[in-house]
């Protein structure tokens, strides 16, 4: 229910539950018989940027636009964070390269 997010979230609304087809289920909690329950939600850009080690700092490059509409950019940015390594992992290898190479 977007609990723990701080203020100054660039990234949309992650408040309430997304259903598997990515639509809004605003009323999960009275399943009919033969309801299906909610999947959940999907990450927003700044959850997926935490969960990767991301500083708070990191600023999500590029805006929507019209040349690059919202579903593009986030399409690429979802891309762009599932194929990066995490900052920490990426400092631990460079710190033990140095000390091997004695630098």
């Amino acid at each position: 229910d977007g609990e723990g997010l701080g203020e100054g979230d660039c990234d949309g609304d992650s408040e309430g539950d997304l259903g598997g087809s990515g639509e809004r289920d605003g009323d999960n909690d009275n399943l009919g018989q033969g309801s299906v329950p909610s999947l959940g939600r999907f990450y927003t850009a700044r959850e997926c940027a935490r969960l990767m080690g991301f500083p708070e700092r990191f600023v999500i490059p590029g805006q929507p636009s019209r040349e690059h509409p919202e579903f593009e950019y986030y399409a690429r940015f979802y891309h762009m964070i599932g194929n990066a390594v995490c900052p920490a992992v990426v400092k631990a290898v460079a710190e033990r390269m140095l000390e091997a190479m004695r630098l």
